[in-house]
Order: C-alpha cells, then sequence, then structure tokens
C-alpha cells in the first residue's frame, strides 16, 4: 500500500511542479488561450508517465536501470512529441520555418514535461531504494 501512495504522491508533487513552472513560462511569454492546451498536455503528460514509470517498477522488479531507463525514453518522447507537434503546425504555412510562435510553444511545453519526468523518477527511484 505503501508504494501505490508514493506513486499518488510522486503523481501529484509532479503536476503541482510541471504547472508551476509552466504557469510561471506563460507569464514570461505573456501567453493567453494557448496556455489551456499547454495545462491539459502537460495533465495528459504527468498521467502516462506514471502509468509508464508504474508499469516498469511492478514488471522489472523495480530494477534501478530499468527506472532510468524509462525516465530518457520518457524524455525523448516528450521531446519528440513536442517537435512533432511543431511540425505539424508548420507544414500548414507556406513558409515551413518555425514561427516565433512556434518556439514559444516549445518552450512552454518541453521544461515542464521535462521535469514532471524529473520528479517521477526521482520519486520511484527513491522508492525502489527503499524496497531493495
Amino acid at each position: 500500500m505503501r508504494t501505490v501512495w508514493s506513486f499518488f504522491i510522486a503523481l501529484l508533487v509532479s503536476m503541482l511542479a510541471s504547472q508551476l513552472v509552466a504557469q510561471q513560462l506563460a507569464i514570461w511569454f505573456r501567453s493567453r488561450e494557448e496556455f489551456i492546451a499547454v495545462m491539459a498536455l502537460l495533465l495528459l503528460f504527468t498521467i502516462v508517465s506514471i502509468v509508464v514509470f508504474s508499469l516498469v517498477f511492478v514488471v522489472k522488479d523495480a530494477a534501478p536501470r530499468a527506472i532510468d531507463r524509462a525516465a530518457l525514453v520518457l524524455g525523448v518522447f516528450a521531446a519528440m512529441a513536442v517537435a512533432a507537434a511543431t511540425l505539424f503546425g508548420m507544414s500548414q504555412s507556406a513558409w515551413a520555418l518555425p514561427s516565433p510562435y512556434d518556439l514559444k510553444l516549445i518552450a512552454e511545453i518541453l521544461p515542464p514535461a521535462l521535469i514532471a519526468v524529473a520528479v517521477q523518477w526521482w520519486f520511484v527511484r527513491r522508492r525502489s531504494a527503499k524496497g531493495a
């Protein structure tokens, strides 16, 4: 039962940390309605990443190397998903070059997503060390 609570706390703390960073970036970049989409994406990403960490924790029997690899894969996935979304958005324009708006969205999504993965990785890695 302690493991379930550890994962739940990891989810809540990672959501809080990523949303705080996202809010600060939104203030910095003077975002408007696109911030709603950023918040929704971060919420979805943190839920997916905690599910991945919990599956790795259970299937690989809390092996630290597997947890580290899962964190790396989630970080790369976040970067590739943001890049793919940006490229898809740029394909609608005639120039196919990233605009300052596209770069602003990348800067608003990627750092909070990576912070969420880092916080969850820290909690899961700490839980696996206590279980060993």
